[in-house]
């Protein structure tokens, strides 16, 4: 569940800031460049690519107790890493644990990449699942309800 929560997160500030890019490009203020939600996602991802290379470097005995470190650094994976390693210290995981584990860190650069790329080709995923023809309603202008002159 933390896992898909965070992909919510991450994939809707993406699509948010590729929706803005999309009005810029059509404006003339930018230039069309899809690739941005993946080097966004390649810069967020260095910090658990740490935590990735020193658990591999635990697993080979350089930092025996590296773990701990890892599932702090990594609290959304902290469940995840448990489930996987079962109470096994990371010089006693099996390469494919091992794999296992440092796939997750991936998550942030694939739901940046398509966060980004619906978000600029206007592809509201969350509104064909919650309205019935695919399209949030329009909002009223509130100006045009404030006769009074405040809100």
């Amino acid at each position: 569940v933390n896992i898909f929560a965070y992909c919510a997160m991450v994939s809707s500030a993406a699509w948010h800031y590729g929706n803005k890019d999309l009005n810029r490009y059509q404006f003339g203020h930018t230039d069309k460049n899809l690739k941005r939600g993946f080097w966004a996602g390649l810069i967020v991802s260095i910090y658990p690519l740490f935590f990735c290379v020193g658990l591999i470097l635990a697993s080979q005995g350089y930092m025996p107790y590296f773990d701990v470190v890892y599932k702090v650094g990594n609290g959304i994976f902290y469940h995840y890493y448990n489930w996987i390693s079962g109470g096994l210290v990371p010089m006693q995981l099996s390469w494919w644990q091992l794999l296992v584990i440092i796939l997750p860190n991936l998550i942030t650069l694939v739901c940046t990449t398509l966060g980004y790329y619906c978000g600029f080709k206007d592809i509201d995923v969350v509104a064909r699942f919650i309205y019935r023809k695919g399209k949030a309603p329009q909002q009223e202008n509130p100006e045009k309800k404030d006769r009074a002159g405040f809100l």
